[in-house]
């Protein structure tokens, strides 16, 4: 009796007939061979906008965008989590904050499943000057800005590029204009744009937002009046404008004016409280306050060149010899080219070497020599612990760009 009630209960349960009574409200039964429908209400990935951020400390923060997948997934709410608050936080909404130098990601995680992704974040301290005077002195090719270098590309006609220090060596075009005069402060690059009138230019360091500062002024100088000099301190530009008078100009194009009745002047470069400046047809270097006192004579016998690092200044005589004229006298070798920077004097000999030295005289070494190959003329350039240097052709006009290491290690064609 037994067996004979539970075979009649099986074979109710499977009846057709009965099944559907329990079928529930909205369910279509699926024909036979049909593939099993998946659930969409569940996330099942998350993905960010950007894989990478390059964030300035005191910039401005960036946001980052998170889709959680299936589009029909009914809870889409994500935890957001930075691997370093010291170097970047983030909040509930995903907005990223520099916070200090160094490396980090922001992970974001979905509530349901914990699905996540991550984006890597690059902070860098910013720029408050442009570039160093050496280096502006110099023409100004080539600035750095943490682990970023602006430099005028000698491969590609001047443009305008950037590329790494550290990490995949990427060049990219900021902009199709032949430039010189490249200062860096936050997120713009200012140059001198020689394809456009040679008026003062200003980019965004992404590449995008070119914009002219003013058309008012013409940078141009011919070789033998020297270079035009620009300078970013603050929020502020200052350069030689026409009649060789200098000037400055707020970054946003606003408050043009002459700052002291000074003209025709070859070279120049603020330092401290201080402008020094060198004069066409007029022997020696000069130093005089931003508002316009105190103007010195530093040094009066011819020019050749000068370069200042806070309290030590460097010219070179017309016989190329390098003379330091202060804090006190001293003389050094006879160089076609020079660039004082952090402590250092750094200059290229008669034969193109490239020579380094203490500004006590105390130290020095070689840090390129060109024994044996082809000698060029050459112009240094100086970021913290890494010099450049471009090499000139026929007619003066640059057609390469070297680095190395300031102690003479990793000697490299920058291309």
């Amino acid at each position: 009796m037994r067996y004979f009630i539970g075979f009649l209960l099986i074979f109710v349960l499977c009846c057709p007939a009965f099944s559907r009574q329990f079928q529930k409200p909205g369910f279509v039964p699926a024909k036979p061979g049909a593939p099993m429908q998946a659930d969409t209400s569940t996330p099942r990935s998350v993905s960010l906008d950007k894989k990478s951020l390059y964030l300035l400390v005191g910039g401005t923060p960036a946001k980052l965008m998170a889709t959680v997948l299936p589009a029909e997934a009914l809870n889409k709410n994500v935890r957001w989590e930075s691997t370093n608050v010291k170097v970047a936080t983030v909040d509930n909404t995903g907005k990223v904050t520099p916070v200090g130098a160094g490396t980090c990601q922001v992970l974001v995680y979905t509530q349901e499943g914990g699905y996540r992704d991550a984006c890597d974040v690059m902070v860098d301290f910013m720029n408050t000057v442009g570039n160093t005077p050496g280096n502006s002195l110099n023409g100004g090719y080539l600035a750095r800005q943490g682990n970023w270098v602006y430099y005028a590309n000698p491969y590609d006609g001047m443009k305008l590029y950037k590329s790494r220090l550290l990490g995949p060596k990427d060049r990219i075009k900021l902009s199709n204009d032949k430039v010189s005069g490249i200062n860096v402060v936050g997120d713009w690059v200012y140059y001198i744009n020689h394809s456009q009138s040679h008026n003062l230019f200003k980019i965004r360091i992404d590449g995008t937002g070119e914009k002219r500062i003013s058309d008012i002024d013409k940078l141009y100088r011919p070789a033998t009046s020297g270079f035009e000099n620009v300078h970013v301190i603050d929020d502020r530009i200052y350069y030689m404008g026409g009649g060789a008078y200098l000037r400055s100009i707020k970054v946003n194009g606003m408050d043009r004016k002459m700052l002291f009745n000074e003209i025709n002047i070859k070279f120049f470069t603020p330092c401290g409280e201080w402008f020094y400046y060198s004069k066409l047809n007029d022997d020696g270097l000069y130093r005089i306050r931003k508002d316009g006192t105190g103007k010195t004579k530093v040094w009066d016998a011819p020019v050749g060149s000068f370069s200042v690092d806070g309290d030590f200044v460097y010219v070179t005589n017309e016989e190329n010899a390098i003379i330091r004229i202060a804090p006190d006298r001293g003389r050094l070798f006879y160089a076609k080219n020079i660039n004082a920077s952090n402590s250092w004097i750094y200059w290229s000999t008669l034969a193109s070497d490239i020579m380094k030295m203490r500004n006590d005289f105390k130290l020095s070494d070689t840090l390129v020599s060109f024994e044996g190959k082809d000698r060029k003329d050459i112009k240094i350039f100086v970021t913290d612990d890494w010099i450049f240097y471009y090499t000139f052709g026929k007619w003066g006009v640059p057609d390469g760009l070297f680095m190395v290491r300031t102690d003479g290690i990793g000697h490299q064609e920058f291309r």
